[in-house]
Protein backbone atom coordinates (compact mmCIF):
# COMPACT_ATOMS: atom_id res chain seq x y z
CA UNK A 1 0.00 0.00 0.00
CA UNK A 2 2.72 2.27 1.05
CA UNK A 3 4.29 1.82 -2.87
CA UNK A 4 1.19 2.78 -4.16
CA UNK A 5 0.72 5.68 -2.12
CA UNK A 6 4.41 6.86 -3.07
CA UNK A 7 3.55 6.21 -7.06
CA UNK A 8 0.58 8.09 -6.38
CA UNK A 9 2.51 10.99 -5.07
CA UNK A 10 5.35 11.02 -7.28
CA UNK A 11 3.10 10.86 -10.55
CA UNK A 12 0.99 13.90 -8.41
CA UNK A 13 4.51 16.12 -8.54
CA UNK A 14 5.73 15.32 -11.76
CA UNK A 15 2.73 15.64 -13.59
CA UNK A 16 -0.58 17.03 -11.98
CA UNK A 17 0.79 19.93 -10.25
CA UNK A 18 2.96 21.31 -12.80
CA UNK A 19 -0.12 21.58 -15.06
CA UNK A 20 -1.86 23.28 -12.29
CA UNK A 21 0.80 25.47 -11.66
CA UNK A 22 0.80 26.45 -14.94
CA UNK A 23 -2.55 27.07 -15.56
CA UNK A 24 -2.79 29.58 -12.35
CA UNK A 25 -0.12 31.32 -14.01
CA UNK A 26 -1.21 31.45 -17.23
CA UNK A 27 -4.66 32.74 -15.95
CA UNK A 28 -2.74 35.13 -13.27
CA UNK A 29 -1.36 36.76 -15.96
CA UNK A 30 -3.90 36.69 -18.42
CA UNK A 31 -6.01 38.47 -15.64
CA UNK A 32 -3.39 41.17 -15.08
CA UNK A 33 -3.20 42.10 -18.70
CA UNK A 34 -6.91 42.52 -18.53
CA UNK A 35 -6.98 44.71 -15.79
CA UNK A 36 -4.42 47.09 -17.15
CA UNK A 37 -6.60 47.21 -20.54
CA UNK A 38 -3.68 45.06 -22.77
CA UNK A 39 -6.31 42.18 -23.53
CA UNK A 40 -9.62 42.35 -23.66
CA UNK A 41 -11.99 40.08 -21.71
CA UNK A 42 -14.44 37.81 -23.48
CA UNK A 43 -17.78 36.50 -22.65
CA UNK A 44 -18.44 33.79 -20.13
CA UNK A 45 -18.09 30.59 -22.78
CA UNK A 46 -14.56 32.24 -24.32
CA UNK A 47 -13.08 32.69 -20.59
CA UNK A 48 -13.75 28.95 -20.19
CA UNK A 49 -12.27 28.22 -23.30
CA UNK A 50 -9.35 29.79 -22.68
CA UNK A 51 -9.48 28.21 -19.51
CA UNK A 52 -9.25 24.76 -20.83
CA UNK A 53 -6.53 25.82 -23.39
CA UNK A 54 -4.58 26.99 -20.42
CA UNK A 55 -4.93 23.75 -18.90
CA UNK A 56 -4.37 21.86 -22.31
CA UNK A 57 -1.01 23.87 -22.93
CA UNK A 58 0.24 23.18 -19.17
CA UNK A 59 -0.32 19.58 -20.26
CA UNK A 60 1.42 19.67 -23.30
CA UNK A 61 4.63 21.35 -21.64
CA UNK A 62 4.51 18.92 -18.49
CA UNK A 63 4.11 16.26 -21.11
CA UNK A 64 7.24 17.18 -23.77
CA UNK A 65 9.46 18.60 -21.30
CA UNK A 66 8.96 16.72 -17.94
CA UNK A 67 10.70 15.16 -15.67
CA UNK A 68 13.60 17.10 -16.41
CA UNK A 69 16.84 15.07 -17.67
CA UNK A 70 20.42 15.60 -17.64
CA UNK A 71 21.06 17.59 -21.07
CA UNK A 72 23.25 14.99 -21.85
CA UNK A 73 20.44 12.21 -22.49
CA UNK A 74 18.58 14.59 -24.85
CA UNK A 75 20.12 14.84 -28.58
CA UNK A 76 18.72 15.24 -31.92
CA UNK A 77 17.26 12.71 -34.30
CA UNK A 78 16.72 13.54 -38.24
CA UNK A 79 15.70 9.87 -39.28
CA UNK A 80 12.01 10.12 -40.20
CA UNK A 81 10.18 6.80 -39.31
CA UNK A 82 7.56 8.29 -41.44
CA UNK A 83 9.99 8.14 -44.35
CA UNK A 84 11.57 4.78 -43.39
CA UNK A 85 7.92 3.16 -43.23
CA UNK A 86 7.23 5.01 -46.49
CA UNK A 87 9.50 3.61 -48.65
CA UNK A 88 9.80 0.00 -46.89
CA UNK A 89 12.96 0.54 -45.39
CA UNK A 90 11.80 -0.20 -41.65
CA UNK A 91 8.76 -1.93 -40.22
CA UNK A 92 7.39 -0.91 -37.15
CA UNK A 93 5.70 -1.93 -34.18
CA UNK A 94 2.48 -1.13 -32.71
CA UNK A 95 4.04 0.76 -29.86
CA UNK A 96 5.31 2.93 -32.90
CA UNK A 97 1.84 3.75 -34.76
CA UNK A 98 0.46 4.64 -31.17
CA UNK A 99 3.30 7.21 -30.19
CA UNK A 100 2.49 8.48 -34.30
CA UNK A 101 -1.15 8.58 -33.34
CA UNK A 102 -0.24 10.23 -30.16
CA UNK A 103 1.56 13.02 -31.78
CA UNK A 104 -1.21 13.78 -34.31
CA UNK A 105 -3.70 13.80 -31.32
CA UNK A 106 -1.41 15.94 -29.19
CA UNK A 107 -2.09 18.60 -31.48
CA UNK A 108 -5.56 18.57 -32.33
CA UNK A 109 -6.92 20.91 -29.69
CA UNK A 110 -4.50 23.49 -30.56
CA UNK A 111 -5.72 23.82 -33.98
CA UNK A 112 -9.47 23.27 -32.70
CA UNK A 113 -9.37 25.90 -29.64
CA UNK A 114 -6.65 28.46 -31.67
CA UNK A 115 -9.27 28.80 -34.47
CA UNK A 116 -12.38 28.64 -31.85
CA UNK A 117 -11.22 30.82 -29.40
CA UNK A 118 -9.23 34.36 -31.16
CA UNK A 119 -9.97 35.77 -34.25
CA UNK A 120 -7.98 35.22 -36.82
CA UNK A 121 -7.30 33.19 -39.92
CA UNK A 122 -6.76 29.48 -41.36
CA UNK A 123 -3.00 30.38 -41.65
CA UNK A 124 -2.45 32.15 -38.86
CA UNK A 125 -3.64 28.92 -36.80
CA UNK A 126 -1.62 26.71 -39.00
CA UNK A 127 1.56 29.04 -38.16
CA UNK A 128 1.03 29.14 -35.14
CA UNK A 129 0.57 25.05 -34.99
CA UNK A 130 4.17 24.95 -36.75
CA UNK A 131 5.38 27.59 -34.45
CA UNK A 132 4.23 25.44 -31.45
CA UNK A 133 5.53 22.19 -32.69
CA UNK A 134 8.88 23.96 -33.55
CA UNK A 135 9.49 25.46 -29.99
CA UNK A 136 9.18 22.23 -28.17
CA UNK A 137 11.18 20.17 -30.24
CA UNK A 138 13.99 22.61 -30.34
CA UNK A 139 13.80 23.32 -26.72
CA UNK A 140 13.64 19.14 -26.19
CA UNK A 141 17.34 18.36 -26.26
CA UNK A 142 17.96 21.52 -23.25
CA UNK A 143 15.76 19.10 -21.49
CA UNK A 144 17.25 16.10 -21.86
CA UNK A 145 14.89 14.87 -24.03
CA UNK A 146 15.41 14.36 -27.58
CA UNK A 147 14.14 16.39 -31.03
CA UNK A 148 12.36 14.19 -33.50
CA UNK A 149 11.35 15.37 -36.75
CA UNK A 150 8.35 13.11 -37.07
CA UNK A 151 6.96 14.84 -34.18
CA UNK A 152 7.12 17.77 -35.85
CA UNK A 153 5.47 16.53 -38.72
CA UNK A 154 2.93 14.87 -36.41
CA UNK A 155 2.14 17.69 -34.12
CA UNK A 156 1.49 19.79 -37.11
CA UNK A 157 -0.86 17.33 -38.78
CA UNK A 158 -2.92 17.14 -35.90
CA UNK A 159 -2.84 20.96 -36.17
CA UNK A 160 -3.94 20.87 -39.06
CA UNK A 161 -7.06 18.58 -38.49
CA UNK A 162 -8.22 20.07 -34.92
CA UNK A 163 -8.48 23.67 -37.37
CA UNK A 164 -10.79 21.11 -40.18
CA UNK A 165 -12.80 19.90 -37.31
CA UNK A 166 -13.07 23.64 -35.74
CA UNK A 167 -14.01 25.09 -39.37
CA UNK A 168 -17.11 22.35 -39.17
CA UNK A 169 -17.61 23.01 -35.80
CA UNK A 170 -18.25 26.71 -37.39
CA UNK A 171 -20.57 25.54 -39.71
CA UNK A 172 -22.70 23.22 -38.13
CA UNK A 173 -22.69 25.74 -34.93
CA UNK A 174 -21.93 29.11 -35.91
CA UNK A 175 -24.08 30.67 -33.06
CA UNK A 176 -21.93 28.68 -30.64
CA UNK A 177 -18.63 29.59 -32.32
CA UNK A 178 -19.16 33.20 -32.59
CA UNK A 179 -20.24 32.87 -28.88
CA UNK A 180 -16.66 31.40 -28.19
CA UNK A 181 -14.29 34.02 -29.93
CA UNK A 182 -13.04 37.23 -28.40
CA UNK A 183 -14.72 40.42 -28.37
CA UNK A 184 -11.51 41.97 -29.90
Amino acid sequence: MSDFILTAAEYLAERILPILIGTAAFWLVRRLLIRRGTLTEGGRAHEIGVLVFALYVSAVLSLTYLPLRPMSEGGFSFNSTIWGLLTGTYTAGSWVFTMMAANVVMFLPLGFLASLLWRQRAWQTLALCLAATLCIELLQPLAGRSFDIDDILLNFLGGALGLLAAMGFKKLWPQTAEGLKSKA
